[in-house]
């Protein structure tokens, strides 16, 4: 084993860093840091390669791997063609690429990364957490990816089945010695270094990067992004059951990642969790399989001469299961969280754009405010920073773009409608979910027309519930919660609906992230003509 000590990290002059994560082990932080900070690191001869944070449609198109916002194959490769060129005709003193997609790529494709990125300056950063500690937000992630698994069974087949019969990309990413062993292969284990994370110091993984990268102490600073908290167990069997509906009804990936993924999931982050609301928790008999695991890991790590950087044996921790046995008590949804997730596909729509008060969620009363957007000179709405001028200036062109198919949909939808069909009569608890839904809708300050027509695609979506539990003014059917969001989705416009209740995405079904569905057009036209005079007004400075 090399341990490597914290002064003696600094990389030569030169050196692409390509931080291959894997995912949840402190890439969203590194990531969020780099993006907030380009100027300030590029100033002292770093480069944050890609105009977003994280730049994962390139990673996508150079694995192959299918795009997130397609029903099938990957993103195109000029995403990936741009990337490597940025970082090949870098002048800077070092480069960092940051992707935890990179830990889903084949082994066969790797050496097309390495030669593309410019081998012979590379050096590769993996950062590992304890098994034990990724198996519930893994989960969790792959559920607001669309899978529809329960935790218990999950991990049944994941840790008791042949490897790749679920979720095959776990054991890619999470296999840590194999993955490093597939890097090894094309870079070399001289230029890999492995940072084991600090579960006690959790500004740790920066100082370490700055350290890497000849970054002043202090340099990066980390995000309090609330989009990336866990979920509550209530929250992500609410999304697993909207999962199930959203199946059912025939709908598919790419409509799912832009409604959900990127979208009402994020939003629902944003809601404060009430005092002793149930957490995900991992049963003893996983936690156990995991650390057996961990320890064959690290058996393989230590001799392999790659650098590490931190205690490698702090990966093979086993936790105390909170579970009384190994099984968890039925979920039940409190009527908040079905009316965040149903406001939150909304929101994504667009529904709530126009005079409604953007990002800042606060919880009044059950449900959830707005906060004003700021109308000072110069000043952004709160979130938009995540995004650059040009992908800000193609959501105004997708608006309008989407917009105006919606209409045509409408008109020439063939059989098909863009309000759910009639239900029978009301079961007491989609009552109480529809007015939750109603004070949220009220808190956002959408406009009364609006929330009436919202209303009554929640409502009418009551025709997708299948009850198996008898709810109160507490807790509610997942069922009834999926359902109200399905109904909601299609009031909305994003999915359209036939009389034999089979469902289609609308034509050039386009949604946004909370943080940027909100903004009014013209208010986003502002900022995006603000930022391409400032950027113009800064290359003239510098001519």
């Amino acid at each position: 084993m090399t341990v490597v000590q914290r002064a003696k990290l600094l990389l030569p002059e030169g050196t692409r860093l390509v931080h291959i994560g894997p995912p949840k082990t402190g890439t969203t932080a590194v990531q969020g840091a780099f993006h907030a900070r380009r100027r300030e690191v590029l100033a002292q001869g770093v480069r944050y390669a890609g105009r977003s944070r994280h730049s994962g449609a390139a990673v996508l198109a150079v694995g192959g791997r299918p795009s997130f916002q397609r029903d099938s194959g990957p993103p195109p490769m000029r995403r990936w063609n741009d990337l490597a060129g940025e970082v090949r005709r870098s002048t800077e003193a070092r480069v960092l690429l940051s992707s935890e997609f990179f830990a889903d790529v084949e082994a066969d494709r790797i050496p097309r990364i390495a030669d593309d990125l410019g081998r012979e300056r590379l050096h590769v950063v993996v950062t590992l957490r304890p098994l034990s500690r990724l198996l519930a937000s893994q989960w969790q992630q792959y559920v607001q990816s669309f899978m529809r698994l329960s935790y218990d069974d999950w991990l049944d087949a994941v840790l008791n089945g042949p490897p790749g019969k679920v979720t095959p990309t776990f054991w890619r990413r999470h296999r840590h010695d194999e993955l490093i062993e597939r890097w090894a292969a094309v870079v070399g284990p001289e230029r890999m270094s492995v940072v084991v994370i600090d579960e006690d110091d959790h500004d740790q993984v920066l100082r370490v990067f700055e350290q890497l990268l000849g970054l002043r102490a202090g340099t990066l600073v980390a995000e309090d992004d609330v989009t990336n908290r866990s979920m509550t167990l209530a929250e992500i069997e609410a999304v697993r059951a909207f999962n199930n509906a959203f199946w059912d009804a025939g709908l598919r990936n790419a409509l799912y990642h832009r409604v959900m993924h990127f979208g009402a999931a994020a939003y629902m982050k944003q809601r404060q969790p009430k005092p002793g609301e149930p957490r995900i928790e991992t049963p003893q008999w996983a936690l156990d399989r995991s650390g057996e695991i961990a320890r064959e890991m690290v058996a393989r790590i230590a001799p392999s001469g790659v650098r590490i950087i931190g205690d490698l044996e702090a990966l093979t921790v086993v936790p105390a299961s909170g579970l009384s046995g190994d099984r968890k008590p039925g979920v039940c949804i409190p009527p908040d969280i079905s009316a965040a997730m149903a406001t939150g596909i909304a929101v994504v729509s667009g529904a709530a754009r126009g005079d409604a008060r953007v990002n800042t969620l606060v919880e009044a009363g059950g449900a959830i405010g707005l906060d004003a957007i700021p109308r000072a000179s110069g000043a952004e709405p709160p979130g938009l920073h995540r995004f650059g001028a040009y992908p800000l200036a193609g959501s105004i062109g997708m608006r309008l773009a989407s917009g105006m198919l919606r209409r045509v949909d409408r008109l020439i939808g063939r059989g098909w409608s863009n309000g759910p069909q009639a239900a029978g009569p009301t079961p007491p608890q989609v009552d109480v979910a529809v007015e939750a839904f109603d004070r949220w809708t009220a808190s956002a300050e959408l406009p009364q027309a609006t929330r009436e027509r919202l209303r009554s695609g929640a409502l009418a979506g009551r025709r997708w519930a299948k009850l198996s539990i008898d709810g109160d003014e507490t807790c509610i059917d997942p069922s009834v919660a999926a359902s109200l969001a399905l109904g909601v989705l299609v009031e909305s416009g994003l999915a359209l609906e036939a009389k034999d209740g089979r469902l289609r995405a609308a034509r050039l079904a386009w949604s946004e992230p909370p943080e940027l569905a909100v903004v009014p057009s013209p208010i986003l036209a502002g900022v995006v003509v603000s930022r391409l005079l400032r950027d113009i007004a800064r290359r003239l400075t510098n001519r």
